[in-house]
């Protein structure tokens, strides 16, 4: 019998034609090719070719889910398809399944995976979490983004926030310690079926770029909630509630003031402006001291009435007694000498001289000495005082 080849390859295209002209079911969806270019749209030609509507490469993508393809070439997944980045490398150490890990380095043309952890520096960068146990040195996979599934999530429940622990760990409550680093929902809590979704998010540090407010929203506005500061141990130091409050264990501010411009300044004494230094001047300080002698007498003569512990200049002498005494203050730095260079004559009225004939200037350390020289009748008291200034 003589083939008809012609027909036989017709017969074929027809049937092959014919499943593509029919939808196919498809299971267990694993890659999804996206053309690439113009605005990433894609078609299959009659030969079931993907072309996009531009130029470019093809770009893969893994998928996971049920699936059907259309008759038009259009794949469509079912509702619990999650799309997923994973990333190999070599473990720097042994690494369980489920736990989180970061780029600790490089082997070769691998990055190497290390445990993370929120409570070192430089541990806390999360890329990923591991997919499967392995040992240090071995090649391991991680992964990024997506829904990583069967292994134990019995310890926590179904919709769980999960954080950043110690050691690779992940908690379901927020760390009391070191850095607050969101990674991951719970899907499913089960002790060898369970699955997360991936949401690896949280900074270190917050910030805006230049010209850009930062903004932090209270809960409130009634002074209510607020923004709290802890130290290592979770303690409570201080915090800003949302009336904008400040409370703090301890508070030190440090201004950089900026008064070049200013060259009239006051505070309650005399300032010197130079460049951006303020000092305060010199201040000249008076002050008076008294004495009171009873019964004095011609032979009197007290010593160290008075020390001078800073240099001061005397500036008047004043006295007064029930009788008259005759007698002149000295300063005494081991030879004593008048400050008023005569006696003053101390009676019902008082005597006052500031004009001041003898020494006048008290060195520091020198001493305060009273020479009496006479008396008249017999009197019961004498009071003398003196004024002296002196820079602080």
């Amino acid at each position: 019998m003589k083939i008809n080849w012609n027909w036989v390859v017709s017969l074929i295209m027809a049937f092959v034609l014919g499943l593509i002209c029919n939808a196919v079911t498809v299971q267990a969806v694993t890659l999804l090719m996206v053309p690439q270019g113009g605005t990433g749209a894609g078609t299959f030609t009659a030969g079931g070719i993907l072309q996009g509507d531009g130029t470019g490469a093809i770009q893969s993508n893994i998928m996971s889910g049920d699936g059907t393809l259309s008759a038009s070439g259009v794949l469509t997944v079912s509702a619990d398809a999650v799309e997923t980045i994973t990333v190999e490398g070599k473990a720097a150490e042994d690494i369980d399944v489920g736990e989180a890990v970061y780029i600790s380095g490089a082997v070769g043309n691998n990055v190497q995976f290390s445990l993370a952890d929120n409570t070192v520096a430089g541990k806390t960068s999360v890329a990923g979490i591991a997919i499967e146990t392995k040992t240090s040195g071995q090649t391991i996979r991680i992964r990024h983004v997506g829904q990583l599934d069967n292994f134990d999530t019995s310890a926590w429940a179904d919709g769980d926030d999960l954080y950043l622990s110690t050691a690779g760990s992940l908690i379901n409550t927020v760390p009391t310690s070191g850095t607050t680093l969101h990674v991951a929902y719970v899907e499913y809590s089960h002790a060898t079926l369970g699955d997360v979704l991936l949401h690896v998010c949280g900074e270190k540090n917050i910030g805006a770029p230049a010209n850009t407010d930062l903004f932090l929203r209270m809960g409130d506005n009634a002074g209510t909630n607020k923004l709290s500061y802890k130290d290592y141990a979770n303690n409570e130091v201080g915090y800003v509630n949302s009336d904008g409050d400040l409370s703090f264990n301890s508070l030190v501010l440090v201004v950089d003031l900026d008064i070049s411009g200013d060259t009239n300044l006051t505070a309650g004494r005399s300032l010197t402006l130079t460049d951006d230094d303020v000092l305060a001047d010199s201040e000249l300080y008076h002050h008076e001291k008294c004495f009171y002698i009873e019964d004095p007498v011609a032979t009197d003569d007290l010593l160290s009435l008075f020390h001078f512990r800073k240099a001061a200049t005397i500036t008047g002498m004043w006295c007064e007694s029930d009788q008259t005494v005759n007698m002149d203050l000295q300063l005494d730095d081991g030879t004593p000498a008048d400050i008023n260079g005569v006696d003053l004559v101390c009676d019902s009225t008082p005597a006052d001289d500031t004009d001041l004939g003898g020494d006048t200037g008290a060195g520091a350390g020198e001493r305060l000495d009273l020479a009496i020289t006479s008396v008249a009748g017999t009197p019961t008291w004498v009071s003398i005082c003196f004024d002296f200034t002196y820079d602080d």
